[in-house]
């Protein structure tokens, strides 16, 4: 039986050899999930011999993320926020610059009040989750075209036990009544925002859901339909933000200016990239 040092070296090796960004972390962490231990205890017993089983499972985890298989999807879950999350290829890993939107429409929406608040594309219910979490007299509707992703972000409000929540299957607003009688104090999206061409669209990103990554007209199809449609949603004085890439501040917010929007401005992520941009509709 091969010892967990040994076990280690290979992986490394293998997922050097493929170019795999981060292998000495990966190798560990995904050696510890076959394990089922701490990573405490893989760097501590590295004269640990592995199972037959356990060999197995562990050389097809390196194998699968040397091909490109985002560790999340390897594993079934991703960190966000301050939640667990599972997450499949149906849905898009949640990322960290992400959580500029959550703490940006955290600071906005008061305690203890019984805010309106709609997610459109949830995906995996990052980000509506995390929000009804820790505003529970909020109520938050999360919506996805894809039933396939829906049904991921109920699985995780059921095991994060996150109950002010509805969940609709919609393309963006289609399923919503065209001139509802309840609208929303807050509507949040991080919408497809790359370009068909765009070179981000390679590595491990081409084994995420490409609808939920691209959009037409230069990455910006999606992100002028909620703007141009969020209006008729909003109760007044309502907000809109809005995740988009780090070059498309200028034309997301031209966009605000053009449907009526007012107190527009763009925030940067942790890495000092222009990541999320707001409007109010008076």
């Amino acid at each position: 039986m091969l010892t967990l040092d040994k076990v280690l070296h290979i992986a490394l090796q293998t997922l050097k050899e493929a170019s795999i960004p981060t292998p000495e972390l990966d190798a560990k962490w995904l050696l510890a999930h076959t394990l089922k231990r701490p990573l405490a205890f893989i760097l501590s017993h590295p004269e640990y011999r592995l199972t037959p089983e356990e060999l197995v499972q562990f050389t097809c985890f390196i194998q699968k993320r040397a091909s490109g298989i985002p560790y999340a999807y390897l594993v079934g879950e991703a960190g966000f926020w301050d939640l667990t999350l599972m997450v499949t290829p149906d849905v898009l890993i949640p990322r960290p610059e992400t959580e500029c939107l959550v703490q940006l429409a955290l600071q906005d929406i008061p305690d203890n009040k019984a805010y309106q608040i709609l997610d459109l594309g949830t995906g995996s219910g990052a980000i509506g989750l995390a929000i009804a979490k820790h505003r529970p007299t909020a109520h938050v509707t999360l919506i996805d075209f894809s039933h396939a992703a829906l049904k991921i972000a109920q699985h995780n409000a059921r095991q994060l036990k996150i109950s002010n929540t509805t969940f609709l299957q919609s393309h963006w607003f289609a399923a919503l009544p065209p001139h509802p009688s309840d609208r929303y104090d807050l509507i949040i999206s991080n919408p497809p925002y790359l370009a068909p061409d765009d070179i981000h669209l390679s590595g491990d990103i081409r084994h995420e859901p490409r609808s939920a990554l691209v959009s037409e007209e230069h990455g910006l199809q999606d992100l002028k339909h909620i703007i141009e449609t969020t209006p008729h949603f909003l109760k007044p004085h309502g907000k809109l933000m809005l995740e988009h890439g780090y070059t498309q501040g200028p034309d997301v917010q031209q966009l605000f200016r053009a449907y009526g929007f007012t107190e527009i401005q763009t925030h940067r992520d942790l890495a000092g990239h222009e990541r999320v941009s707001e409007g109010e509709i008076e």
